[in-house]
C-alpha cells in the first residue's frame, strides 16, 4: 500500500460517512496528485490498484464489518483482478471510485471497482477477485466470513461475463502449468 497519508485521511473521516450494508455501493472520492502521474501525465495504471485497494477498505469499513474482521485475526487479499481502462485521469481531476460486491461463490468474493469522472463518465472498470483468509493459515470461505459479521445474504447472481472472466483465468493457469 503506498496510498497511507491517504489510508490515514479516510479513516479520519468515517464518523463523519453514511454507514451502508454489505451489498451496497460506496463511492469514494479521489483527487489525482502530481505523484499519481506517469510520463505521459496522468495517473499510471499501477496506481490505480492502489486506488482500488483504499475503495475496498472504505466498503469494509462503512458496512461495519472491520471490528469483527480485526477480532477474527482475518485478513482480506486479492486473487486476481482486471481492469479495463476508456479515458484517462489527468493531474488535480476529481474522480470517484465505485466499490460494490457483485457476488460471491464457495471460495470468493467478486468486486466491481468503477473510476468515473464528475460527469458521471465512466473512466476504467475493475472486477476483483478476493478471498478472506486467517492469520494461523487457515481460508475462510465467503459464507463463514459473512456469518461470522452478522451477514446472512445470499449472493446475488454473478454476472456471465465474470464468469467468462474466471473460465479466462483457469485457461491461462493451465498453459503456465504446461510450461
Amino acid at each position: 500500500m503506498n496510498l497511507l497519508f491517504r489510508l490515514f485521511l479516510l479513516c479520519l473521516s468515517y464518523p463523519f460517512q453514511q454507514r451502508i450494508g454489505f451489498l451496497d455501493k460506496v463511492v469514494t472520492k479521489f483527487r489525482a496528485l502530481p505523484t499519481d502521474l506517469d510520463l505521459n501525465f496522468h495517473v499510471n495504471n499501477g496506481v490505480y490498484f492502489s486506488m482500488m485497494d483504499l475503495g475496498r477498505f472504505d466498503h469494509i469499513f462503512r458496512c461495519k464489518v472491520i471490528s469483527r474482521i480485526v477480532k477474527e485475526n482475518l485478513y482480506p487479499v486479492v486473487a486476481s483482478q482486471t481492469i479495463r481502462f476508456q479515458k484517462s485521469i489527468k493531474c488535480f481531476q476529481v474522480f470517484y471510485i465505485h466499490t460494490q460486491v457483485i457476488g460471491w461463490d464457495e471460495k470468493f468474493i467478486f468486486l466491481q471497482q468503477k473510476f468515473v469522472d464528475k460527469q458521471d463518465d465512466t473512466i476504467a472498470l475493475a472486477v476483483v477477485k478476493a478471498r478472506v483468509k486467517c492469520r494461523d493459515k487457515r481460508n475462510f470461505t465467503p459464507s463463514e466470513v459473512f456469518h461470522l459479521c452478522g451477514i446472512n445474504d445470499s449472493s446475488p447472481p454473478i454476472p456471465n461475463w465474470v464468469y467468462d472472466w474466471i473460465q479466462s483465468e483457469e485457461a491461462m493457469l493451465g498453459d503456465l502449468s504446461d510450461n
